[in-house]
């Protein structure tokens, strides 16, 4: 499979599940709140992501993440911007 070939597959991937958490967003909003939304969102991008590191045993990179506060600060307010400000600002 040529790169061309592959980059279009990958973009094929990304817009189908874009518009797909788009409508389960639409969805979910008719039956609850967007706070709620966003934090069972944003509890269950946390989750995966744990789960992604213990997968991987990556913990000692997240630990030394911890250990240096101006980092830790500075990623949690990036955190924060995306998805938790953005959908606030958005909806």
């Amino acid at each position: 499979m040529t790169l061309q070939t592959k980059a279009m597959v990958m973009g094929s991937f990304v817009v189908f599940f874009w518009a797909t958490a788009a409508t389960a967003f639409k969805i979910a909003l008719s039956g609850m709140g967007y706070f709620e939304l966003l934090m069972i969102a944003s509890f269950t991008t946390l989750l995966i992501s744990a789960v992604e590191i213990s997968w991987s045993g990556k913990w000692s990179n997240i630990l030394k993440v911890f250990k240096d506060q101006p980092r830790l600060v500075k990623f949690s307010l990036q955190g924060l911007l995306n998805p938790l400000l953005y959908y606030l600002v958005l909806f």
